[in-house]
């Protein structure tokens, strides 16, 4: 006879763990539609200060211009995914590895440092995605990413070290 308890744990981790990836590119879709937006006005105000008058081929020429701005950083951030895919699995075990260094080691401590990085790490990687995808003028996007990665890794590493000791 199988244990009931072990039986309802396993789908119920699976079940966060995607739901945490699709909340994720959900959230991603949202600033990308904002980002767009902003670029979209961004560029008109620039049309309409350089004196041409708005017709319905110059907004449609905003849209094309807008969608392929967008488009081509959501390109450029989707061929990034092995290189944040590499770095973040070796932050991940380095942080686990301090942790368990820490671990045991007998001071006493609280979550707090733990809760307040995992708020800044996700703050700040949606922080720079909007920024990357919204800013109106031309970026070196690899500089742009790497700076992005090396930041939320370095800040990942160490809230997985700052993780609770005692599980």
């Amino acid at each position: 006879m199988t244990d009931q308890t072990s039986l309802n744990r396993s789908p119920k981790r699976y079940s966060t763990f995607i739901g945490l990836i699709l909340s994720t590119l959900f959230n991603l879709l949202c600033l990308s539609i904002v980002a767009w937006f902003f670029l979209f006005i961004w560029f008109g105000a620039k049309t309409i200060h350089a004196g041409v008058e708005i017709t319905a081929t110059s907004i449609f020429s905003l849209f094309l211009k807008t969608s392929t701005v967008i488009e081509g950083r959501l390109i450029i951030f989707t061929l990034s995914l092995p290189l944040w895919a590499t770095i973040l699995f070796v932050m991940i075990v380095d942080g686990l590895v301090q942790r368990d260094i820490r671990k045991f080691q007998a001071a006493r401590e609280s979550t707090f440092l733990f809760h307040r990085l995992c708020l800044l790490t996700r703050h700040l990687f949606y922080g720079f995605f909007f920024l990357f995808m919204s800013l109106p003028w031309q970026v070196q996007s690899q500089t742009f990413i790497l700076i992005m990665l090396l930041i939320v890794s370095g800040l990942l590493m160490l809230m997985i070290k700052h993780y609770k000791k005692y599980v």
